[in-house]
């Protein structure tokens, strides 16, 4: 798995997860994510954005297949829900463990930004320029969760899209053209998604 934590059949979640994988995540203990938790406090779990009634059996072990079958997760993160207006974010709250499955919002993301790429080459191809905006393109429907964006450059010589999910601090990128790199690292006209943090 390329995205967030990266799991496989045998990873376990724990108060000190660490990256099973190469991957450079900074540490995720929920305590450095979420700040100082009072004594009790269970961190939660949220499958696709949604909290689930019932606590992980026991953070301290939670194999991701005891609540997901391994080859559905897309993405495993630990974020924080603000006990007040339940927000998710990061620096401050309760401790959530958060998987993405394949079959959730998060997946559509790349999806959304293959077909934005697919419209603006076919019409680079005929016109020598991109399209202007995303009310041009015909998306497929995707899960109300996922935004996606786009900006032109002055020219129409390049473009930038993204996608974003609600509750995943994820964003997937495409650009091309004359446009410049959203982050470091990416590949003009393959879509990437890299963790916000």
């Amino acid at each position: 798995m390329r995205y967030g934590i990266p799991v496989g059949g045998v990873a376990v979640l724990s108060l000190a997860i660490a990256p099973t994988l190469a991957s450079p995540a900074p540490s995720a203990r929920p305590d450095v994510k979420c700040g100082p938790q009072p004594p009790g406090t269970t961190a939660l779990l949220a499958i696709d954005g949604e909290i689930r009634d019932a606590p992980p059996p026991s953070f301290r072990s939670v194999s991701p297949a005891a609540v997901v079958d391994p080859e559905d997760i897309f993405w495993i993160d630990i974020v924080c829900i603000d006990p007040l207006d339940s927000t998710f974010q990061r620096g401050h709250g309760v401790p959530v463990v958060s998987i993405w499955t394949k079959r959730g919002p998060a997946s559509h993301m790349e999806p959304a930004l293959l077909e934005i790429r697919t419209a603006q080459n076919r019409h680079f191809e005929r016109q020598g320029r991109y399209l202007e905006g995303l009310d041009a393109i015909e998306l497929s429907e995707h899960p109300p969760q996922v935004h996606v964006a786009m900006e032109v450059t002055s020219d129409a010589d390049g473009y930038v899209a993204s996608a974003r999910t609600e509750r995943l601090f994820a964003t997937c990128f495409l650009y091309d053209g004359a446009a410049g790199a959203p982050r470091a690292g990416l590949v003009p006209g393959e879509p990437d998604c890299v963790s916000d943090r």
